[in-house]
């Protein structure tokens, strides 16, 4: 399967995740320290930093969502972490809009 990778299928994936943890963790925006803030790391992603110590089952989330998410990397190419990278930007992005918007 190839992954494309453009800003909009990022922000739509973000989007998607953001919708996800409104509806488990309302306010979950204001605990993210956006100097740590790193998808590619379990206890500085959205998750980690969200649920602490936390798993799949617990969070009723299966792996492949993840992705689709915007939690996690798609596995199925070669720039992992060039889709890290730039997953956390967005990510960045929408907690700071948040953000100054509720401001």
């Amino acid at each position: 399967m190839t992954v494309e990778l453009t800003t909009r299928s990022l922000a739509e994936r973000v989007e998607l995740g953001i919708a996800w943890l409104d509806a488990r963790l309302p306010g979950w925006h204001e605990a993210i320290d956006l100097d740590r803030l790193n998808v590619e790391h379990p206890c500085d992603c959205l998750l980690g930093q969200t649920y602490g110590d936390w798993d799949l089952h617990t969070l009723g989330i299966d792996i492949d969502r993840l992705a689709a998410l915007g939690f996690d990397a798609a596995s199925s190419h070669d720039d992992m972490a060039d889709e890290y990278a730039a997953l956390t930007e967005v990510w960045r992005t929408a907690i700071e809009r948040r953000r100054a918007a509720a401001t």
